[in-house]
């Protein structure tokens, strides 16, 4: 299992099953950079030089 979809499944305090859609974006923002971040990496390692190129 990644782990963007430990971050999407098992978030803490409930996530956006404990309350409203807002207060569980809140409490999870601060992972935001974490997730896009290793969303890049995986973009990056994808065969092809069109990744690379697009990013960088």
């Amino acid at each position: 299992m990644s782990p963007l979809v430990r971050i999407l499944l098992f978030r803490p305090g409930g996530g956006w099953f404990g309350g409203s859609l807002l207060r569980g974006y809140l409490h999870t923002s601060y992972r935001l950079p974490i997730s896009l971040f290793l969303l890049l990496l995986l973009l990056l390692i994808t065969p092809g030089p069109q990744g690379t190129v697009l990013w960088f």
